[in-house]
């Protein structure tokens, strides 16, 4: 359940934040696609710098949600240039589970980037400094 106490933590981080990487589970389907593109729409929006990541290529059938090629984990982009770009915070969509962020989960261990979830499934593995969770949201 999302607490006003838990939206406001989430808003305080987002507020925090300069420089944000958007993420979503691996072989991304619609709901994470378009939910990338909103939420970089929205950073974006607040003066901040969003930097999409997908961890595999985007079906083409999604390709039209963004302007730009969004680079994809290991192929155009590297853990190392990740850590290099100094994000201040990591916006995890349509997921909260290590096995859907292959490669990428290594690099999450690994760092200290406060990071915010937001999903509808119920299985997690709080991957989250904070972590909206709504089952009831398809």
């Amino acid at each position: 359940m999302i607490t006003s106490e838990l939206f406001q933590k989430a808003t305080d981080m987002i507020n925090a934040a300069s420089k944000v990487l958007v993420t979503a589970h691996t072989r991304p389907d619609g709901d994470a696609c378009g939910s990338v593109r909103s939420i970089c729409d929205t950073i974006t929006r607040l003066g901040k710098d969003a930097t999409p990541i997908f961890l595999s290529p985007l079906p083409d059938w999604y390709k039209f949600l963004f302007t730009e090629k969004v680079p994809i984990l290991g192929n155009d982009i590297t853990c190392e240039e990740l850590s290099a770009a100094g994000f201040d915070l990591v916006i995890i969509i349509d997921t909260n589970s290590y096995i859907q962020l292959p490669v990428f989960d290594e690099w999450l261990k690994r760092n200290s980037t406060p990071v915010l979830v937001i999903d509808h499934h119920v299985t997690g593995d709080g991957l989250g400094s904070v972590e909206l969770i709504d089952s009831s949201a398809a």
